[in-house]
């Protein structure tokens, strides 16, 4: 990812657009944004997917007004995160 030339400052719970698509949502949280790019990607090849790509950047506050509005407009929606557990780590996502 390429670091900007100027910082910009991020609004806490405030998700950002990354790809803009009509076939299905997926929200990234955390570390997940590079995992996500590459999952949109392979979709997108392999199986005629055009995915909306969602930085929502934090777990806590989630910007429910885009889940929301995302969820009217694409069906189905992934929300894709890392979760640390017990000192283990491992990813999960969930339908919406």
């Amino acid at each position: 990812m390429a670091i900007p030339e100027q910082a910009k400052r991020l609004t806490i719970g405030e998700a950002r657009i990354i790809n803009h698509g009509e076939n299905l949502a997926i929200l990234s949280i955390g570390t997940m944004l590079e995992t996500c790019k590459e999952v949109i990607t392979i979709l997108a090849k392999n199986r005629g997917v055009n995915a909306t790509l969602v930085d929502a950047r934090f777990a806590k506050p989630l910007d429910t007004k885009m889940i929301n509005k995302l969820c009217t407009l694409i069906r189905p929606c992934l929300l894709w995160k890392r979760v640390h557990q017990e000192g283990l780590q491992h990813r999960s996502f969930n339908i919406l």
